[in-house]
């Protein structure tokens, strides 16, 4: 809005130098005056051709664009009139006065006001509000109107006109652009404009969508164990909000979410089956022959040695003891840490300890979420060596133990008392 001041402040300089200009223009029409009186002798033929040699005259001012004044009888200037000088100090004085008014806008759109001059007309809702020289003056009133107003918040900016403005060629008064332009931005009062600027701001912004929790209940799994069936994926929308704007002034706000990748949900499987009432007891001794083994951690057995069905249906070789997460495991017998695998899989196993007891007995310690021992370790009988777990491929927390005999898996519960 700044350029709209700076416009007032010209117009206010070009009206002081106006008045100047008026003042100066009085003064030689005064003179003019007193040479006019002897033009009224002339004769018949002057009389018979004046009517016709005013009409030329007066065209060609229309063509021109100069002021038209006669003066009558008593010395007044006749309105719409021409002043045929009768000396060539006034003739010299008078082109001049033409020279200077074609020269001056503001006195040039006056002058025009007089012989009706030709002009573009703004016009709102059909109303009339301004008349300037040209369609490019009509242009550049309306562009700077919308121009005044910019985005704020970073956004897709467009401005309209809240009334049907149109231009088009009238006749009449003309206004300069820039009074044009103050007259329709604040109106007769100053603080009504005659022409309202709507405008329009899109802003876009994509926003994370957070997934959601399922919990389904599964009978493969015991009770009081969990498992992760599918990983939550957060999602993104766009977020598209319209401000409104009547003459910089915020009226509107709407906010509309589009989805443009829809989130996954987590689901985790909630054990429903229940555990076998069979408990681990503990001690010594089991086969002749074999080291005195211990059962290596408390809880409900779940798979035993040999055939089974289900999630991982086969040929079983070991025991299943299940617990919750982080029950203690111990050394079945007193040996040697021959394997200490942490990578997470292990081959199935996950993360799991093998200890050699002696030329043909070893042991395995599968699906640990912790192990404390390292490869080479000797290790004493009832030793901790890791934390129950669910590392590998499982369906939830267990030890998965192995007895191993001359390098085959042989059942483990008749070595355990």
């Amino acid at each position: 809005m700044s350029e709209l001041n700076e416009t007032k402040q010209e117009l206010h300089t070009e009206q002081a130098e106006e008045s100047k200009r008026s003042l100066r223009s009085k003064k030689k029409q005064d003179g003019e005056m007193l040479l006019s009186k002897g033009t009224a002798a002339k004769g018949s033929f002057v009389s018979r051709m004046a009517p016709i040699f005013l009409a030329f005259l007066i065209m060609v001012a229309s063509v021109y664009g100069f002021t038209t004044v006669v003066l009558g009888q008593d010395g007044d200037i006749a309105p719409g009139s021409l002043d045929i000088a009768a000396s060539e100090e006034a003739s010299d004085a008078y082109a001049l006065g033409l020279k200077a008014a074609k020269e001056d806008d503001d006195t040039l759109s006056k002058v025009s006001s007089a012989v009706g001059a030709a002009g573009i007309a703004i016009k709102a809702d059909g109303n009339t509000l301004a008349i300037v020289a040209s369609e490019e003056d009509a242009k550049w009133v309306l562009d700077t109107m919308k121009d005044a107003y910019e985005a704020k918040e970073k956004g897709t900016f467009t401005s309209e006109f809240k009334e049907e403005v149109t231009t088009g060629a009238a006749s009449g008064e003309l206004t300069s652009k820039e009074e044009a332009l103050i007259k329709l931005t604040s109106g007769s009062d100053e603080n009504t404009p005659l022409v309202n600027v709507i405008s329009t701001e899109v802003v876009e912004k994509e926003k994370t969508v957070a997934y959601s929790t399922v919990r389904q209940n599964s009978s493969s799994l015991y009770v009081g164990e969990t498992q992760v069936k599918t990983k939550g994926v957060n999602g993104t929308s766009k977020v598209t909000t319209t401000i409104t704007y009547e003459n910089g002034k915020e009226t509107k706000r709407e906010s509309k979410d589009t989805v443009v990748k829809a989130p996954v949900n987590k689901v985790v499987l909630v054990g429903t089956k229940k555990k076998p009432t069979t408990t681990t007891p503990s001690g010594g001794g089991g086969v002749a022959g074999a080291p005195s083994f211990r059962w290596p951690t408390t809880g409900t057995i779940t798979s035993r040695y040999g055939y089974r069905t289900g999630t991982y249906s086969g040929y079983h070789k070991g025991l299943d003891i299940a617990n919750s997460k982080g029950t203690p495991i111990y050394a079945a017998a007193a040996g040697t840490v021959i394997e200490a695998d942490d990578s997470g899989w292990g081959g199935g196993y996950g993360t799991h300890v093998q200890i050699k007891h002696n030329d043909t007995y070893t042991t395995l310690y599968a699906h640990m979420s912790k192990m404390t021992v390292r490869y080479g370790q000797k290790v004493s009988k009832g030793q901790v060596i890791g934390y129950m777990g669910a590392t590998g491929a499982v369906t939830g927390v267990h030890l998965h133990f192995e007895v191993i005999k001359n390098g085959s898996k042989v059942n483990p519960e008749p070595y355990l008392p």
